[in-house]
C-alpha cells in the first residue's frame, strides 16, 4: 500500500447530507467523523487540534470552503477562501495545526452562533474584526439570496 493508504483519513459527513439505512431497515448512519488520535502514519506524535476541528465542524453541517474539484484533482490545494476560515484551512496561519484559523462570520452565521446585522443604506460603519466582536454587517439589497 502506498504511504497515503496505511493511515486513517480524517473526514466527517454532517447534516448536509442524507441518512444511510441498511437494505433491511434496521441500521442507519447519520453525521459521522472520523480523525485519527496520532499524526503521521506511525508512531507516537499525538494529533494537532487543526483538523479535528475542521472535522468537527461538518458534524454541524457547513460545508468545505475550499475548492474541492482541485483538490479531487490533484491541482494545486484549492485555496477557497484561505486563512479566512477553518474550513477553507485549518492548518492556522503558522502551518502547523497547533492554532486553527477562527471561523468567519458566514460560518458563525450558519452555525448559530451570530445574528448579522442588516445595512439597508448609506451610512458610516465601524466593525471590529469578527474573533473578537459578535457584531457583523451583512448586506443583502441587489446581491442574490446565496452571497452576503
Amino acid at each position: 500500500l502506498r504511504e497515503r493508504e496505511q493511515r486513517i483519513w480524517s473526514h466527517a459527513i454532517g447534516q448536509f447530507t442524507n441518512e444511510w439505512f441498511s437494505n433491511d431497515g434496521n441500521y442507519r448512519l447519520g453525521s459521522y467523523m472520523v480523525a485519527s488520535a496520532l499524526r503521521g502514519n506511525c508512531g507516537g506524535n499525538i494529533a494537532r487540534i487543526g483538523v479535528m476541528a475542521h472535522e468537527f465542524v461538518h458534524l454541524w453541517g457547513i460545508p468545505d470552503l475550499y475548492d474541492i474539484k482541485k483538490v479531487e484533482r490533484r491541482e494545486d490545494k484549492g485555496k477557497g477562501i484561505g486563512k479566512f476560515d477553518m474550513m477553507s484551512d485549518p492548518y492556522g496561519i503558522d502551518e502547523k495545526q497547533t492554532h486553527p484559523n477562527h471561523m468567519s462570520p458566514w460560518t458563525k452565521i450558519r452555525s448559530g452562533w451570530l445574528e448579522p446585522i442588516e445595512i439597508t443604506g448609506d451610512g458610516l460603519y465601524t466593525i471590529e474584526a469578527s474573533a473578537i466582536s459578535p457584531s457583523v454587517y451583512v448586506i443583502r439589497d441587489k446581491f442574490p439570496a446565496s452571497e452576503y
